[in-house]
């Protein structure tokens, strides 16, 4: 089966067929309070299962714009992952004397990140991938000359942590001896998430569409369903694999019936009264355009998945006598939800999980 990555999704232009012709979706906003507020808005209708195409759109293009809250802990260097993503660790210019080496612990394991943070190498980054909530420790560990060795971590106060909101980044500056000059500068590491928007997890789940109630196959194998009557169907999820990221959580799914194909159609089943007089006969639709009336969209949500256990997701759905003759296709798309029940991430993506073909009733 074909598959699409995320992308196809956040950059097509949305538009809706419906009377009066179509709805383009302007580019998101640059100002980040404002991607904020418009991304809170549209997790509010997603959550109420109100949510139109575009909003599905806004809310998971947008994700990785939304600042990310801090939680941190001076003493210890401890940063929690706010949200699901990749940590990117730099080593910036110091001032120290003394050979430290940096490590990072995350639960029980630890890394060591730097020999001597004198050396660097210096303006290097790392990255590093964790999921949300886990916690990222930073340890300065100090070699005096004579022998004694200090851990920052066993004293109040000798790192220090700013938070830069709109850039998701931390800056731990560190003083590698209690009771020294306090400069604060004999070790400085940068520390910024990126949120992701996607990880991929469509080799651990099988997905698969159901068509119910339909008038045979076409000589492509795709199920019929005549224009103006209703299709029911079924969205069948099994966890083949686990992860951590099934864990604990809940997930949104969404079905979204698309075009195909780019195509010109003559709807010349479409008159008047059903279609306005100002409303075009003939249109041009391209692949990947919704078909009508999905607004909102079909949603299942507080889905859980579990390895070896499959989940069948049933809904209908009928888009009257505006849809354009010819193949169609249904979109899956699978989002983990946070904490506070907000898109984290797409873990699916498919927009061939299903083909149908709507002729004209005959």
């Amino acid at each position: 089966m074909k598959k699409t990555a995320l992308m196809s999704l956040l950059l097509f232009i949305v538009f809706i067929i419906s009377c009066g012709g179509s709805t383009t979706l302007s580019p998101a906003a640059d100002n980040p309070n404002a991607v904020f507020q418009g991304r809170a808005a549209a997790y509010e209708r997603m959550l109420a299962g109100q949510a139109s195409v575009a909003d599905l759109r806004y809310a998971v293009d947008n994700y990785d714009r939304l600042p990310a809250g801090p939680e941190t802990n001076n003493q210890d260097a401890v940063i929690a992952m706010p949200q699901t993503g990749s940590l990117f660790v730099t080593l910036h210019d110091n001032d120290a004397g003394w050979r430290s080496e940096l490590y990072m612990t995350v639960g029980d394991d630890t890394y060591l990140l730097f020999e001597d943070t004198r050396q660097g190498p210096l303006h290097k980054t790392t990255e590093y991938v964790y999921r949300a909530g886990t916690e990222v420790g930073f340890t300065l560990v100090t070699y005096v000359p004579g022998g004694e060795v200090l851990t920052n971590n066993a004293y109040d106060g000798l790192c220090n942590i700013d938070y830069i909101e709109a850039e998701n980044k931390w800056i731990l500056y560190f003083e590698d001896n209690p009771g020294g000059d306090e400069d604060y500068n004999d070790a400085v590491i940068e520390v910024q998430m990126a949120a992701d928007s996607f990880i991929d997890l469509s080799d651990k789940l099988e997905v698969s569409l159901a068509y119910l109630d339909h008038h045979g196959y076409t000589d492509e194998g795709y199920v019929i369903y005549y224009i103006g009557e209703t299709m029911n169907y079924e969205v069948h999820i099994k966890v083949v694999e686990d992860d951590i990221l099934f864990t604990d959580n809940t997930f949104m799914v969404y079905a979204v019936h698309e075009y195909y194909e780019d195509i010109t159609c003559d709807r010349w089943w479409y008159q008047p009264p059903a279609r306005d007089p100002d409303e075009p006969q003939i249109i041009t639709v391209a692949k990947g355009d919704p078909l009508p009336d999905q607004d909102p969209p079909q949603l299942w949500q507080n889905v859980v998945f579990n390895e070896g256990e499959e989940n069948v997701l049933s809904a209908s759905y009928n888009g009257g006598l505006a849809v354009a003759a010819g193949n169609d296709q249904t979109h899956v798309i699978i989002i983990r939800e946070n904490e506070d029940d907000q898109v984290e991430l797409v873990v699916y993506d498919n927009p061939e999980a299903g083909v149908f073909d709507p002729p004209p009733a005959p």
